[in-house]
């Protein structure tokens, strides 16, 4: 057992010492003091506060006329009764867990495009400091899931485009299927990712064909 233990407090102290995990940290501070300095609800959040209440209600048709879109508002209802808090304030829990999510992601997408740890720390500056995630950070809006599972998505994406499997391609579609559900837009990058798949396939496959007939007249030649 103790070799379990020593490789496992050798993971947290390289977590620790990660940029991301202190980002992560940061950021759920700055939503926390951005929700305490600004606990007006938005007129938006509003609306999608009043459909968590009618769904946990069991008012389902209400809630579906209130706003077309529902996903949002269930995921507040369902999340509640675990928090224990307010839908208001367990809706801020979420929103803030989505916005460590995006700036994690973030920083991971700079790591994937071959950038050293003194990238990871400006691009960890960057995210947290760009007014338009912190402009809204108080607000209850469901762009803080959309952005999340989008940029998450588009990591898994990047990683799947250099180490083809189908774990991981069925991953990043569900990450984008997730980003739709809060904002239908995220339908057309599915798609889109979808087919710039499809054409790097078929790029490939036609580049090794290629390859493949100019080596069999190569050997032809020599023959």
């Amino acid at each position: 057992m103790q070799p379990f233990f020593d490789t496992l407090n050798k993971s947290l102290a390289v977590s620790l010492r990660d940029v991301r995990f202190s980002a992560a940290m940061l950021s759920l501070l700055l939503s926390a003091w951005c929700v305490y300095i600004d606990n007006v609800v938005n007129n938006d959040g509003i609306l999608y506060l009043r459909g968590a209440e009618l769904i946990a209600d069991g008012d389902w048709q209400g809630a579906v006329a209130l706003y077309k879109w529902p996903f949002y508002a269930v995921l507040i209802a369902a999340v509640q009764p675990m928090t224990g808090l307010s839908f208001e304030y367990t809706a801020h829990l979420l929103n803030a867990v989505f916005a460590a999510i995006t700036v994690v992601t973030f920083i991971s997408i700079t790591r994937e495009a071959g950038g050293d740890k003194k990238v990871m720390v400006a691009a960890a500056v960057v995210v947290l400091l760009y007014p338009g995630l912190n402009e809204y950070r108080s607000f209850v809006i469901r762009d803080a899931g959309y952005l999340a599972f989008y940029l998450l998505a588009l990591l898994l994406f990047i990683r799947e485009m250099k180490a083809p499997s189908l774990g991981r391609r069925f991953a990043w579609a569900a990450c984008m299927l997730l980003a739709a559900l809060f904002r239908i837009e995220g339908l057309v990058f599915l798609c889109g990712l979808l087919l710039m798949r499809q054409w790097q396939q078929t790029t490939s496959a036609s580049a090794r064909l290629g390859l493949d007939r100019k080596s069999t007249r190569l050997n032809s030649s020599h023959s």
